[in-house]
């Protein structure tokens, strides 16, 4: 199936870069016959206007030559008595009057022996004229020297760009929309099948975590209802304590998915009142030290807090604290070594829950709050949990108008960081 799904996205990402590759193509050779319609239109437009200004001649002249480059009268005349500039410029803008942008062009008639200009719109952008592409021989207009007419347009590009606009648009705008729709169905294609697998990974944890105790229940109610076992009181009392063990740790699991469930319904309900931060540490660390007892862990309190009053939900906040400490006891190595502290800021409180374990690495610590997230540990499942205690720490934290931050480093240990406003303004309100 993997194997399917990576084929399938990298043939779909082929056919994308092929269309769009098609489309630039097809594009670009458009925008090259455009370039050579305009052209062939300004080499048109440049003759006719040559021709109009040999025809004018013609109806001036006394009519005794016979071919238009019959130049025996305007041997002795200067070029300017026989190309009038007015009439030159008049049938220039007359023939350019109708194109988007056709008053951007200068024009000019020159000199093709020493390049000096005789006529013309322009005497700063004289190079440009020389080496425009427009330009058509006068030869037949005046023959004692080379005289060209040329014509250059500021924003060809622009014009033959203009010409195009449209469907460039259209183009521009179907290609947006076929990389977004693509990119959109691999992104969710991606996110539904990385859902899959952390639905997946959630009722395995599910499953191992309530087969457990059940298992445990079940051996400890079958070996109390055996008919010897009456006999031996101090064994009734140990297997009882194992049910009730048991049944207190299934109890903790139901309540964190009842936690989830309430998470996800957004219909978390938040009762603000006047709580001791330090007081509520005092009585987490004295629970938390009876199981650090038998693995010679150690948990201390830096409570250097001074007003360590704040409006919060208690249970809310009890709950949050002890995910924290039951996190640093999971993650620890062989002796758990945990610091809860507290320091006073101005508008609030911060707490700091560290420990020396197994720390988290850089490229996880953006995800670990996130749902039924679990920092990857290849086959090896020696951490029991769902994914839900940070999602639900952040969650709670960030309801109470507070942040939480992680620092953290490899075989070092965690400190997670909690700042929680006095929020003076919330007393009994939900």
């Amino acid at each position: 199936m993997k194997k399917t799904s990576s084929i399938l996205i990298i043939v779909s990402s082929l056919a994308l870069a092929g269309i769009i590759f098609t489309q630039v193509y097809w594009v670009n050779n458009a925008l090259d016959l455009r370039e050579e319609q305009f052209n062939n239109q300004i080499g048109i437009s440049t003759g006719r206007i040559a021709n109009q200004l040999f025809a004018y001649q013609l109806d001036i002249s006394s009519g005794n030559f016979q071919s238009p480059c019959d130049t025996a009268l305007y041997n002795e005349l200067p070029i300017t008595e026989i190309i009038n500039p007015q009439i030159l410029d008049s049938l220039v803008s007359l023939e350019f009057s109708g194109m988007e942008h056709g008053e951007d062009y200068i024009y000019g008639v020159y000199n093709t022996l020493d390049t000096s200009f005789i006529i013309g719109n322009s005497t700063v952008e004289k190079r440009m004229l020389i080496h425009s592409p427009y330009q058509i021989n006068l030869t037949c207009l005046y023959r004692p020297d080379i005289y060209m007419l040329s014509i250059h347009f500021n924003y060809e590009n622009r014009m033959i760009f203009n010409t195009m606009i449209v469907w460039l648009i259209i183009s521009i705008v179907l290609l947006i929309i076929v990389v977004f729709g693509n990119v959109y169905i691999i992104y969710n294609h991606l996110r539904h099948k990385k859902l899959s697998e952390i639905k997946t990974d959630f009722i395995n944890n599910m499953t191992h975590e309530f087969k457990t105790p059940l298992s445990t229940i079940a051996l400890a109610s079958e070996m109390m209802i055996r008919p010897t076992i009456n006999e031996y009181p101090y064994k009734v009392k140990r297997y009882a304590n194992v049910i009730n063990s048991e049944n207190l740790r299934l109890q903790q699991q139901v309540d964190h998915i009842l936690q989830l469930a309430s998470l996800d319904r957004e219909n978390i309900r938040i009762k603000f009142k006047l709580v001791q931060v330090n007081r509520v540490i005092n009585q987490l660390v004295d629970q938390f030290k009876m199981k650090l007892e038998s693995g010679n862990g150690h948990i201390r309190m830096e409570l250097n807090a001074e007003q360590d009053e704040i409006y919060t939900d208690r249970n809310h906040f009890t709950n949050i604290l002890s995910n924290l400490i039951d996190n640093a006891l999971k993650y620890s190595m062989d002796e758990p070594d945990i610091t809860v502290s507290t320091t006073q800021h101005e508008n609030g409180i911060q707490i700091a829950v560290s420990d020396k374990g197994v720390g988290i690495r850089q490229e996880f610590q953006k995800q670990i709050f996130r749902k039924l997230y679990r920092v990857p540990t290849g086959d090896i499942h020696d951490v029991k949990g769902f994914g839900i205690g940070l999602y639900y720490v952040k969650t709670i934290v960030e309801a109470h108008g507070g942040k939480i931050s992680l620092q953290s480093e490899i075989n070092k240990g965690s400190t997670f960081i909690i700042y929680m406003p006095f929020n003076d303004n919330k007393e009994n309100n939900e």
